[in-house]
């Protein structure tokens, strides 16, 4: 008898023993991607708004994302005749203004989930300037804005081969692009307030004023 109770006992536990555990679910493929739906109409309004305030029109964009945003590109084509200055200025109020409806979007970014910012490293941005005056007329002026890998390369009307000329163009780090234009900005604004700054003459308490004698 006790030796048929303690087999019972030995198959209960043998068979117990070998029940497969539960499956552990994987809470990291269950985080959700971002709303790449609400990227597109991002992208899209914001491009009506440059054609509109810019003059520069999104030819194409693309989104690659897992988890997060992993890359943005986007094409702008513009008949405007730009100088450095002012395409360098441009390149980056369009970089800035579109990292931050990304970065801000309620309904991009989901608080509860970690979220990794897209930043400029993120993007590939160009702006091409298709006027005839720049390839005929003056050469001088900028044909292309690139912004890729976070460096800045901006091309003149002289650049024959993009990709290779290296003579008629101009390269350097996204941030320090960005800090050139905010530290102009800067400049700007403090000659702005010293130019409407009302100076008073030294001299005028000394002017003589002569009084008009009324008509008898």
């Amino acid at each position: 008898m006790k030796t048929a109770i303690y087999t019972l006992c030995l198959c209960i536990f043998i068979l117990t023993g070998c029940t497969r555990p539960p499956p552990v679910i994987d809470k990291v493929s269950h985080i959700p991607g971002p709303n790449l739906r609400e990227v597109s109409r991002v992208i899209n309004i914001y491009a009506v708004e440059l054609d509109h305030t810019e003059r520069l029109h999104l030819e194409n964009s693309c989104v690659k994302s897992g988890q997060f945003i992993e890359h943005m590109t986007l094409d702008f084509s513009s008949q405007d005749i730009k100088e450095l200055k002012e395409a360098r200025r441009q390149l980056v109020d369009l970089v800035e203004g579109l990292l931050e409806r990304i970065n801000h979007h309620p309904q991009i970014v989901v608080p509860q989930y970690q979220w990794r910012p897209v930043t400029a490293d993120n993007l590939t941005v160009n702006i091409i300037y298709e006027s005839f005056w720049i390839k005929y007329g003056d050469p001088s002026y900028v044909n292309w804005v690139l912004l890729k890998d976070g460096i800045v390369k901006i091309f003149d009307g002289d650049s024959q081969y993009p990709n290779t000329d290296q003579q008629h163009y101009r390269q350097e780090p996204y941030s320090h692009s960005r800090d050139i234009v905010m530290f102009q900005r800067e400049g700007e604004a403090l000659f702005q307030s010293k130019k409407t700054e009302t100076r008073k003459s030294s001299l005028e308490a000394e002017r003589y004023v002569p009084k008009q004698s009324g008509v008898n």
